[in-house]
Formats: C-alpha cells, structure tokens, sequence
C-alpha cells in the first residue's frame, strides 16, 4: 500500500490538473490530520455546491433506472416507430419523471410472478449500451448485464457493479476511482489507460483482461508481470484491498 506521502503527491498532482472529485476521494482515505486541511482547499477551489446542483439533475439511487428507461425509449424508436424516422425521442430528467408521475393518476396492475420476474430481468439487461464519456458518479448497476457496453472517458467514480457482467465491456480511460467491481464477470474487458485507484475488485478474474497503461487500485501501473490475483484473492500473502 502506498505511503501517507505517495498519497499526499498524488493528490497534489490530481489537484493541480484540477481533478478535484479524484483529489478528495484519495484526500478522504488518508489518515492524517492535514489531509483535512486539504480537503477544506479543496472545497475553496471547486465549490461543493455545483456538485450537488448536478447530482440533483440525475439522482444517484436512480440513475440505473434512468438509463434502463432512456434505452428502452431508443428501442421503441427503432422497433415500434420506423415507418416514422422523423418522431422525435425526448428523454425525460429524473425530477419531471417523478413530477408527472405524481400528478397523474395510473392504472395498478396486479402482475403474475412470472411476468414480473421477466420485467426485472429485463431492467438489467444493458447490453450494448453506449455510455462512452457520460457523467455516472456512484452509479448503482449492481448485477446489471452489460455486456459489450462502451464506457469508453465515463465518469464512474464510486459506481456500484458489484456482480455485474462485463465480459467484453469497453472502460477505455474511464475513471473507476473508488469503484465496487467484486464478484463482476470481466471476461474480454478493456480497461487500457483506466484509472482503478482505490477500487475493490475482490473476487474478479483478469484473465484475458486488457489493462495495457491501466493504473490499479494501489496506485502502481499495469505491467505484463503484474500479478492481479493481490487485488482479488483474499489469499494472496501481499494481499491489498481498498480501506473503508
């Protein structure tokens, strides 16, 4: 694990390239009194409040929900509306979702188990999403399927993809800074130049992983002799794990 003063340089290097959200993750695992005192100038440089004014936008608990509803809409688009390319698809915010929903009385429907057991599965279902360079800061995708997705610049800092499939996914440049990753299916992953500082992936399986110039969860940069299996297996005599 790195020392109290590799960690402090790393975020004074994150502060000074303005990465203040990956700067305050690493800040908020140092266990020193000045890491506070950082933290504060921190906040001086890049206000909290405009953080807050876009978690308000999109909703961290349903931010999973969100995507599901926004790709089922382009589903409906391609399958249900191709006699009308010109039908224009609008993809409502999270707030004016919930606003009407409120405003409008609906319909209760008594479903059968297997019915409903098919609509979560198909909540899950992400396949081939194309989230290359969006904002998802603490995501919740726990068990999603999204296989062959591409995350290609996403913001997943802190997302939640405990147990998710990933066989064949796209993270290229993505920051996963404090991300969940244990017990997910990696098979075929590409996580070339990702940033994984901090991030748990307990119970993973690299291989077949592509992590050419990936930086890991300890800070040290992939290598061809990096041996993963320290951030996965419990086991492993040099085993490291993120601290809570």
């Amino acid at each position: 694990m790195a020392s109290v003063k590799e960690q402090f340089q790393y975020a004074r290097e994150l502060i000074q390239n303005e990465q203040y959200d990956d700067a305050r993750h690493i800040l908020q695992m140092i266990d020193h009194p000045s890491a506070q005192a950082w933290l504060v100038r921190v906040d001086e440089l890049d206000p909290p409040q405009i953080q807050q004014e876009v978690q308000q936008a999109i909703p961290k608990k349903g931010l999973s929900g969100w995507i599901r509803s926004l790709m089922a809409q382009l589903k409906n688009l391609i399958m249900g509306n191709a006699d009308n390319p010109s039908q224009e698809v609008v993809a409502d915010s999270p707030p004016q979702a919930q606003q009407r929903a409120v405003s409008q009385p609906q319909e209760v429907v008594v479903e059968e188990p297997a019915q409903a057991q098919e609509e979560a599965n198909d909540e899950n279902d992400l396949r081939g999403s194309d989230m290359s360079g969006a904002y998802l800061r603490y995501a919740q995708l726990e068990g999603a399927d999204l296989r062959g997705s591409n995350f290609t610049g996403a913001y997943l800092f802190g997302a939640n993809l405990v147990g998710a499939n990933l066989s064949d996914t796209i993270f290229t440049g993505a920051n996963l800074i404090g991300a969940n990753l244990a017990g997910a299916y990696l098979s075929g992953a590409n996580f070339s130049e990702a940033h994984l500082i901090g991030a748990n992936l307990l119970g993973t399986d690299f291989n077949g992983v592509y992590m050419v110039g990936a930086k890991l969860p300890d800070k040290t940069g992939w290598t061809d002799n990096t041996d993963m299996t320290r951030f996965t297996n419990p086991n492993h005599p040099d085993f490291w794990q993120p601290s809570d």
